[in-house]
C-alpha cells in the first residue's frame, strides 16, 4: 500500500501560488529588490508589499508513521514595490522583515507538528488545516502590528525593536530552522 499523502498549501493565495517563482526563506539569502516582481496595484495604499507563502505537506504511511514538511517562501511575482522607493534600504528591511515574521510562524508550526498536533490517522487533514489556520491567523495579526507599530517602516525606531524581536524569536526557534523534519 501506497502512503497517505495529505498535502495543504495555506498562504495568503490560492494553490496556484506553489508553481510560481518562489524563493524559499534562507538566513544568507534575503529578498532584494530584483525579487520584487509584481505589478504594483493602481491605486497601492503602500510603497511595497511582501507577498509569502507558508506551504505544508503532511504524509502518513501503513505503519501511521508520519512525515512533514514545512517551508516558508517569498513569492517573487505577487511582491511589488513603487519604483521610486527600490533604493531605499530602510523600505526594503522593512519588507525583508515582514518574510522573516513569516518564517518565525512556520517554525512555530513545525513545533506544533513535532509536538504531535495532528493526529496519523482520518483526522489528519482536517486537524492540519486547523492549525494551519490559526497559525496563518497569528501570522496575519503579527503583521498588521507590525506595519501599524512601525508605521510601515517609517518609524525606524519601533522597526528596530520590532527587527530585535523577531530576530530573538528566530534564534529561540533555531533548531526548526529546517524544512524538513520527521516525527511519529
Amino acid at each position: 500500500m501506497r502512503p497517505l499523502v495529505i498535502i495543504l498549501a495555506l498562504a495568503i493565495a490560492n494553490a496556484q501560488a506553489i508553481a510560481q517563482d518562489l524563493k524559499h526563506w534562507d538566513r544568507t539569502d534575503a529578498p532584494e529588490w530584483k525579487d520584487f516582481r509584481g505589478s504594483v496595484p493602481e491605486r497601492p495604499l503602500h510603497d511595497a508589499y511582501t507577498a509569502y507563502r507558508i506551504l505544508a505537506n503532511y504524509a502518513v504511511n501503513e505503519e501511521r508513521a508520519v512525515t512533514w514538511t514545512v517551508d516558508c517562501a517569498f513569492d517573487r511575482d505577487r511582491s511589488w514595490a513603487k519604483p521610486a522607493v527600490r533604493g531605499s534600504a530602510v523600505l526594503l528591511q522593512h519588507e525583508r522583515l515582514h518574510f522573516d515574521i513569516a518564517e518565525v510562524h512556520a517554525r512555530s508550526l513545525r513545533e506544533k507538528l513535532a509536538a504531535g498536533a495532528v493526529p496519523a490517522d482520518e483526522r489528519a487533514q482536517q486537524a492540519l488545516k486547523a492549525v494551519l489556520d490559526s497559525t496563518m491567523a497569528q501570522c496575519r495579526r503579527d503583521q498588521d502590528r507590525y506595519d501599524k507599530e512601525s508605521d510601515h517602516g517609517r518609524d525606524t525606531v519601533a522597526g528596530a525593536r520590532w527587527d530585535a524581536d523577531v530576530r530573538a524569536r528566530l534564534s529561540a526557534l533555531a533548531h526548526l530552522a529546517r524544512r524538513s523534519r520527521a516525527g511519529r
